[in-house]
């Protein structure tokens, strides 16, 4: 059984459970692509993912689903495509630092795989700055464009007072939210993509604003 972190009040998620909601956040995003695609003529450049999840991240409201909402959302508005094979996410949980995906994603930047590479915040990659200029040096070398997918969402948590309001809202609540307001996703498509009824996530959308406008209310 996943074990609970202290503060937590669910256990916590697998690594295969994460992706498994990374998947399907993703195919609503690229159902939505496909659409619009066929009324543009200009073919789509090939991009790749990168997220890392952990404990830390996710109590701050920047949970694995949250990454990859404002990366979608960037390579949406870049006219990029990210095919599922190329997002990658490792755990960083804990003292150690391995990125067994990371690695993956570099062989397939060896082979031209993708144009350019997405970060939620390029600069959160690695606790260990040498093996951060070393891997970036690497894609560089190999022509392959470092993206930071931070706006809008980097932004907005970085302002104290919304900050501090989405940090209140658990990590569903914070993820429907960020996949509403900034991935762009209907009630439909969030239910439909974590498995929910979309009662469920229309509830949850009017009582996370309540609760955010309410604590704005009390701190203006």
């Amino acid at each position: 059984m996943p074990r609970k972190e202290r503060g937590d009040d669910q256990p916590r998620k697998t690594l295969a459970e994460v992706k498994e909601e990374l998947r399907s956040l993703w195919q609503a995003w690229e159902h939505r692509r496909q659409r619009g695609s066929a009324q543009s003529a200009e073919p789509a450049k090939v991009g790749a993912a990168y997220i890392r999840e952990s404990h830390k991240d996710s109590i701050q409201g920047l949970s694995p689903t949250s990454q990859l909402g404002a990366i979608l959302d960037d390579a949406s508005r870049s006219g990029i495509t990210i095919p599922w094979e190329h997002v990658y996410i490792d755990n960083v949980t804990g003292k150690h630092d391995r990125r067994p995906d990371f690695l993956t994603c570099l062989e397939a930047a060896r082979e031209r795989a993708f144009k350019s590479i997405s970060f939620f915040h390029s600069s959160r990659m690695f606790r260990n700055v040498g093996l951060a200029k070393r891997y970036k040096k690497e894609l560089r070398d190999r022509g392959i464009a470092e993206r930071s997918a931070d706006d809008p969402v980097m932004r907005v948590l970085q302002r104290l007072e919304v900050g501090e309001l989405l940090a209140l809202l658990s990590e569903r609540q914070r993820t429907i939210v960020v996949a509403h307001y900034y991935l762009g996703l209907s009630q439909e498509e969030i239910a439909k993509a974590l498995g929910l009824r979309r009662g469920t996530v229309s509830a949850t959308v009017s009582q996370s604003l309540a609760r955010m406008r309410r604590e704005g209310a009390e701190h203006a």
